[in-house]
């Protein structure tokens, strides 16, 4: 027999669709779309984002026998944890509910591109997803105002799914205003490349040329010295050893500073460097060597500020060789991103060959800190914050 706290969030789920498919067939239904207010336009897409949310959500603890609470974990990186049990047409209608909802989350002032397509798009696409939710997933009836909400012996009848291969790569989900407008193909997410042992440099090279220094080679990006690979360090700047934890459940319980391989593989260290959790980055005695430190996020922000802001430095930054996909950059800037993949708070690892992610020293609250990534479908920089727990590259700055 089906546990009721299950049933019982079936039954929520699909009150939500019926409710907000009403909401939606008024809006498509109106007969002076322009005076719709932006608030109105933004509640669709912020709900469609959330049952969204509750149904990943739902997939990700039933199928993966999740034990941790999953409340904290938003719609992109959901994506990313349930993309092995999605099939690929179901995985672009979410991504084009998450487009939306990026879009009326972040764009709150200007929503004059939000027309009535978007409505239409918006309507198509949740409706694929929750027929595919009750009919395939769940083995019941799809939600309508006409329907009875739970057949609970059809619902007994639910096979169990496979659990999730974490260690596939996986889908990306951090979106662009420019992409707002269209579903969107696999992506990924998070951390890179090699190793570097450095030191303050001793003269000023030029804009995406490296110099070799007395530990390791840098190069210089408008008025910032950069590492020009990801840090491979082992012990901190005083000589303290940091430890190597490599056991998943090991990870998942940190709470001071480790660092792994990516999928605790050492052949990985030559081209991607160590990963890092943010207690590593935080520690008192330095992780970074002498004459240098982890950038702040300002810092991060400068560097792509001076590459032509967010949506144009990716390209720049991005290494020419080593992405999936041809998702390859210039590397213009001589930065050198490399995609090395991360490992998660519960000691998995995803997303190698397609995605970077470099810490910045600032948190952004008690449980995250902010990070910049790069990722294979496109040329930006995406400014988010994540857990302290999770492992991703690291670059060091001149002091």
């Amino acid at each position: 027999m089906i546990e009721k706290n299950i049933l019982d969030e079936i039954e929520r789920l699909k009150h939500d669709y019926i409710d907000l498919k009403a909401e939606i067939n008024e809006l498509n239904n109106a007969i002076n779309k322009s005076q719709i207010s932006n608030s109105r336009k933004r509640g669709v897409y912020t709900s469609a984002g959330a049952l969204c949310e509750a149904i990943l959500k739902f997939i990700y603890q039933k199928d993966t026998n999740h034990q941790k609470p999953v409340n904290k974990l938003m719609l992109d990186e959901l994506l990313i944890k349930v993309n092995d049990l999605l099939p690929p047409q179901v995985m672009i209608n979410f991504r084009t509910i998450q487009a939306w909802r990026n879009y009326g989350t972040h764009d709150k002032d200007d929503m004059r591109n939000a027309d009535s397509n978007s409505f239409i798009m918006v309507d198509m696409a949740l409706s694929n997803i929750v027929n595919w939710f009750f009919t395939s997933y769940l083995k019941i009836d799809t939600p309508s105002e006409n329907k009875n909400l739970i057949n609970i012996t059809e619902i007994d009848k639910v096979p169990q799914k496979k659990k999730i291969n974490t260690k596939k790569k996986s889908a990306d989900i951090y979106l662009s205003k420019e992409e707002t407008h269209i579903p969107i193909e696999n992506s990924k997410q998070i951390a890179p490349k090699n190793k570097s042992s450095v030191s303050k440099p001793q003269k000023k090279v030029t804009k995406g040329s490296t110099e070799s220094t007395e530990s390791g080679a840098v190069l210089t990006i408008g008025s910032q010295v950069w590492t020009s690979k990801n840090l491979d360090v082992t012990t901190y700047r005083n000589g303290d050893v940091i430890p190597q934890v490599q056991d998943a459940n090991a990870w998942a319980s940190l709470t001071t500073g480790a660092w792994c391989y990516y999928d605790n593989d050492a052949s990985n260290g030559p081209k991607y460097g160590k990963l890092y959790n943010w207690y590593a980055v935080n520690d008192p005695r330095g992780l970074a060597p002498k004459g240098f430190h982890i950038p702040s996020d300002a810092e991060w922000t400068t560097l792509t500020d001076y590459l032509g802001g967010k949506e144009a430095a990716g390209t720049k930054m991005k290494s020419s060789f080593g992405w999936d996909e041809n998702g390859n950059g210039s590397n213009s800037s001589g930065f050198a991103g490399f995609p090395g993949g991360y490992r998660n708070y519960d000691g998995t690892f995803n997303s190698i060959g397609r995605n970077g992610n470099w810490w910045s020293a600032a948190e952004s609250n008690s449980n995250d800190a902010w990070y910049r990534n790069l990722n294979y479908f496109n040329g930006n920089v995406l400014r988010s914050d994540d857990f302290k727990q999770n492992a991703f590259s690291v670059r060091c700055l001149g002091d």
